[in-house]
């Protein structure tokens, strides 16, 4: 008889910032010269959101971390860092000169759930009620190389399930 194997289902979960922004002090001699010069031509006016955003866009990162949530290890096993494997940006200020703008974005993440995970959007509200909320887990960055800067100040942010696992029908037994 072959071995059954079991896989972990995954969800797909969504985040958001609203004008989040680095409120720790960095050096913006370490800003990427092709930011630099998208955000100079942005706040010029001489490209419009599109174009800065395909820049931006790649320097911005989040990733989910287990370790936040009260018992995070047993609703997402295996994640106790997971990147996104989308950030899109949908909104950015017009910076100061030498300063990183606030952002507006979002990101996407598959992570493996536990058994404990709650199986519906009311369920998972609760779940937050009674413990943290999800955003918690959540961290959007600019990312420069070896250098992050945490997105931590902002004006709000979300994280919500996409699609919850379908539970498994029990088969009936054959006599």
């Amino acid at each position: 008889m072959a071995a059954r194997r079991t896989t972990t289902p995954t969800v797909t979960l969504g985040a958001s910032i609203k004008r989040g922004g680095v409120s720790d002090e960095y050096d913006a001699s370490m800003l990427p010269a092709d930011l630099k010069k998208a955000l100079a031509d942005f706040t010029a006016k001489r490209i419009d959101f599109d174009a800065v955003s395909a820049v931006a866009t790649k320097y911005l990162a989040a990733n989910f971390l287990n370790d936040n949530l009260p018992d995070g290890a047993e609703l997402f096993p295996d994640a106790d860092e997971v990147w996104a494997h989308e950030v899109e940006l949908s909104g950015l200020s017009t910076p100061q000169k030498g300063r990183l703008p606030t952002v507006t974005a979002g990101a996407v993440f598959r992570v493996k759930v536990g058994a404990r995970l709650p199986t519906s959007q009311e369920a998972m509200e609760a779940w937050e009620e009674d413990n943290t909320p999800l955003t918690d887990a959540v961290n959007f960055f600019w990312k420069f190389s070896e250098t992050m800067l945490v997105i931590g100040e902002h004006e709000g942010a979300g994280v919500w399930v996409e699609a919850f696992p379908e539970k498994k029908k029990k088969r009936a037994s054959r006599a």
